[in-house]
């Protein structure tokens, strides 16, 4: 079970990714993120040295993570799309305004 650092990191990791649509300086992003992967895997390491396989799968919930994060976007572009063409309540209405 990660504790609230290992927690804290991952989040950063998964917040500053370079592959974002619409960034302008991606390296420094890059950058920053290589470190805290870094960080990371020490702080594993440190917290869990019986779990060698826990940053491994810390990378692949990542990996997850993009995927499911992509599969989202997209079902957003099509409700988008039919938005339009379909009468949604008011309350979605306002919550698929601001995605």
């Amino acid at each position: 079970e990660l504790d609230d650092s290992d927690l804290a990191i991952f989040a950063a990791v998964i917040i500053l990714s370079g592959d974002r649509p619409g960034l302008v300086n991606v390296k420094p992003i890059e950058e920053i993120q290589d470190s805290l992967l870094q960080a990371l895997e020490l702080q594993l390491k440190l917290n869990h040295p019986d779990s060698s396989q826990l940053f491994a799968k810390l990378l692949q919930k990542m990996t997850d993570l993009r995927q499911v994060v992509t599969e989202h976007v997209q079902l957003l572009q099509v409700i988008r799309k039919t938005e339009a063409e379909m009468c949604l309540h008011p309350l979605l209405q306002e919550i698929y305004k601001d995605l």
